[in-house]
């Protein structure tokens, strides 16, 4: 009587896996990447790599902006700071962005706590907390204009990291480099036009 509890069970779990696993491309899930001129695309690319990848906004969440890449990787961003990845590995399952976004935006002086959350190689969440502080921006001219650029100095327990954002005058960031975790180290973006 086991073996049978047993084998249905496995057979019903071969079922539902058969059903969910690969998804045809043209489902819903799997929305179509086109892009359309002059949409926005964001630029990724990882720890100085030679090339990026485009990635185009697929969703939105309140403030939070979901991008994917034609291979399905996905970065989540909250008013341009990073708060999710998945399927890089050793994503960041979430964080809050608000310490600083108002770091940013003047509102955050001294040091303040950021917290970004892991799951571990045996499926455990994990916290990673670090004290950060925001210094003064300074002015930098680009193709595209003045931008400001300011630095994010954060350190944890076991490793620091240093953020950058760039906003233009209105405080919109434009361009980053943001740390991810430990594994997959920095992660570049930055906001373009289709063409």
């Amino acid at each position: 009587m086991m073996r049978i509890k047993r084998m249905g069970m496995l057979g019903g779990a071969l079922f539902l896996a058969a059903c969910v696993s690969g998804g045809n491309r043209e489902d819903p899930v799997w929305p179509a990447l086109s892009v359309q001129p002059g949409e926005t695309l964001l630029q990724a690319r990882l720890n100085d790599s030679a090339g990026s990848v485009s990635m185009k906004r697929v969703g939105r969440n309140g403030s939070i902006d979901t991008w994917m890449s034609k291979d399905r990787y996905t970065i989540s961003l909250d008013h341009g700071v990073l708060v999710a990845t998945r399927g890089f590995g050793f994503d960041v399952m979430g964080s809050d962005a608000e310490p600083t976004l108002l770091g940013l935006r003047g509102g955050q002086a001294g040091v303040y706590t950021r917290r970004m959350r892991y799951l571990t190689g045996n499926e455990q969440s994990t916290w990673v907390q670090a004290g950060c502080r925001i210094g003064d921006p300074t002015r930098e001219i680009t193709a595209k204009g003045s931008v400001l650029r300011y630095t994010e100095v954060c350190q944890a327990r076991r490793q620091s990291y240093t953020n950058s954002f760039w906003t233009d005058d209105s405080g919109r960031i434009v361009r980053s480099r943001q740390w991810v975790s430990a594994e997959i180290g920095y992660i570049d973006l930055t906001y373009t036009e289709s063409r």
